[in-house]
């Protein structure tokens, strides 16, 4: 069988044809190329899923507003599936779920700054997955972020003012401020941390 294995059957528009053949155009066709296995491209699955993914996005740019009424529009008539669906997806994402509250209760409390649950987890390990004042280690206990200066007092919600505290270390320190007893300088190690 001659052809590619992965669009046999495949009914592609014209305009996707057209934008696929310019794209590889002056690449390395047939035999030469490293990928040619008697004439199946090993890639092109990869290829296709990367071209559609980057016109989804363009899409999605283009028609933003739309494509929000049309999600509105479903919520409104499907309410039972989205909560099902919700439900399913804060159980599976239970750290993006803790982050996104803590981003609420900041925005709330007009904090400045913001963080990613990646450069959490970068400070995490930078203190070994240890609570900041009892050096309890995780899975033992389960490191909470806790801001140095608390929110309602001014503090930004930024890496800057964040420690890792166990829960019960966290709720004894309540929205006290207190001096750190591993790290002093917080600005300085998260800088140091960020250029690894």
């Amino acid at each position: 069988m001659k052809g590619n294995k992965i669009n046999l059957g495949r009914k592609w528009p014209e305009r996707i044809k057209r934008k696929i053949s310019e794209a590889k155009k002056g690449t390395n066709m047939g035999e030469s190329n490293s990928n040619w296995k008697g004439g199946i491209y090993s890639n092109v699955r990869q290829y296709i899923k990367e071209y559609m993914r980057g016109y989804a996005k363009e899409y999605r740019k283009k028609n933003l507003e739309r494509i929000r009424e049309w999600y509105r529009q479903y919520r409104i008539a499907h309410p039972e599936e989205c909560k099902r669906y919700y439900k399913k997806w804060r159980k599976a994402h239970l750290g993006q779920c803790s982050l996104l509250r803590k981003r609420y209760r900041a925005r709330k409390n007009r904090a400045e700054g913001s963080h990613t649950l990646e450069e959490w987890e970068l400070l995490k390990k930078h203190y070994d997955y240890k609570c900041a004042i009892c050096g309890k280690k995780e899975p033992e206990i389960e490191l909470e972020e806790d801001h140095i200066i608390p929110l309602s007092k001014g503090g930004l919600d930024s890496m800057e003012n964040i420690q890792p505290l166990c829960r019960s270390c966290n709720s004894v320190k309540g929205a006290k401020l207190t001096v750190k007893p591993l790290m002093v300088d917080q600005k300085k190690l998260w800088l140091a941390i960020k250029k690894l």
